[in-house]
């Protein structure tokens, strides 16, 4: 009979093989690109300093209400207030942070997917977030491929890189977006639109053209 305390023992000693099995830690090295360093960075300064982007956040929430109270014309004017109201854009030092202002009345379950991508994208990961989804590719030079979008907006925010970006407006599936070219070559591009029809965010950033990133954004399709 194979007790407990046999089972805990052979568990320790198996442990201990993999250990003594497994390399050095000075041994593990691997060059990541400077854009995915850049990333990790931005993540671990939100990390460290949190209630600094809530603080930013909930700054920006009142300014909009106040400017609404003294405004004559968003009082009366749904369009108006359907402006402020909505997806907001505000610069972070090197990054831009997308956040929902107001009640979201149009929140959606909806999924949707990457229904065409480069034939050198390897999908490394895709999960759910608390408002939507993300996958997560990876092209032939090594560099992050993200796809995501937020149909929940309440407690989620999208971080761009791009205010040292090349940008101009541009249409997906009569929505309105932005596309961003980086301006040093170790940078991915990205493109970003909005479906105001049901406040959906959506984001696409890899080292593409703007050709191919808007082939890729225009087959981000709902699921059936």
């Amino acid at each position: 009979m194979i007790t407990d305390e046999m089972m805990s023992h052979a568990a320790a000693l198996l442990a201990e093989a993999i250990n003594k099995s497994l390399p050095a830690p000075c041994e593990c090295t691997h060059d990541y690109s400077t854009g995915f360093e850049r990333k990790m960075k931005r993540l671990m300064r939100k990390v460290d300093h949190p209630v600094r982007h809530r603080v930013l956040r909930a700054a920006t929430s009142i300014l909009l209400i106040i400017f609404i109270g003294f405004g004559a014309v968003l009082s009366i004017s749904a369009e108006a207030r359907e402006i402020v109201f909505g997806w907001v854009r505000q610069q972070c030092g090197s990054f831009y942070d997308y956040f929902f202002v107001g009640e979201n009345r149009n929140a959606t379950q909806a999924k949707y997917y990457p229904h065409w991508i480069p034939d050198d994208c390897t999908l490394l990961v895709s999960y759910e977030t608390s408002g939507g989804e993300e996958f997560i590719y990876s092209d032939d030079e090594g560099m992050l491929v993200q796809f995501a979008y937020i149909s929940n907006p309440s407690n989620e925010s999208l971080h761009v890189d791009g205010v040292e970006y090349e940008k101009h407006k541009i249409r997906i599936n009569n929505d309105t977006g932005e596309i961003g070219i980086a301006t040093v070559s170790t940078e991915t591009n990205y493109v970003v639109w909005i479906d105001t029809d049901q406040n959906i965010l959506f984001y696409i950033s890899g080292k593409y053209d703007e050709d191919t990133l808007l082939k890729m954004a225009t087959n981000f399709l709902k699921s059936n």
